[in-house]
């Protein structure tokens, strides 16, 4: 993460060429070995999980397993670490491009509670108890939303019934 002078320098400017890798070792941000591009192996051999600042995956492998769950309203840790689960349960292996592919994580305040994060955990372990794989409050059910349009107009409910919705 870039620390908080550098990352005001880069908002103000709008310009990333204040991203040198001297500017960035001289600056105080954490992490710096995460930004150095090194397509031979990682510059750090811990595992971590996955982390929502930079991964990726197929499209029709986050629809398989409904995509983010819903169900987490704080930030902080669970929806990643959940949808990582999934996914790794429905057979996929992870490959890190640690080093390889990387992002520059603008400087922010704390924006979640010891409270917000004991509770995503507390989610989390229900929903792996439940061990459903396909979560139930993902894609598909912001897509209903979408495909009704403006409930108003509308004269078929998310059951497809031709009912008025009022």
């Amino acid at each position: 993460m870039l620390n908080k002078e550098l990352s005001k320098s880069v908002i103000k400017e709008q310009s990333l060429d204040l991203l040198s890798l001297s500017s960035i070792f001289l600056s105080g941000s954490k992490k710096k070995k995460d930004g150095i591009y090194f397509p031979f192996f990682h510059l750090s051999f811990k595992t971590k999980g996955l982390i929502g600042r930079n991964w990726g995956a197929y499209k029709k492998h986050l629809i398989d397993v409904n995509g983010f769950d819903n169900d987490y309203v704080f930030a902080g840790v669970g929806e990643d670490a959940d949808v990582e689960w999934r996914l790794s349960a429905n057979g996929l292996r992870r490959k890190s491009v640690k080093n390889k592919a990387f992002v520059f994580h603008l400087f922010h305040g704390k924006v979640y509670s010891e409270h917000n994060v004991t509770e995503n955990f507390r989610l989390f372990d229900e929903k792996k108890e439940s061990n459903n794989i396909k979560c139930l409050n993902g894609l598909e059910q912001l897509s209903i939303i979408k495909n009704m349009g403006n409930p108003a107009d509308s004269t078929k409910n998310v059951n497809g019934n031709n009912k008025r919705i009022n």
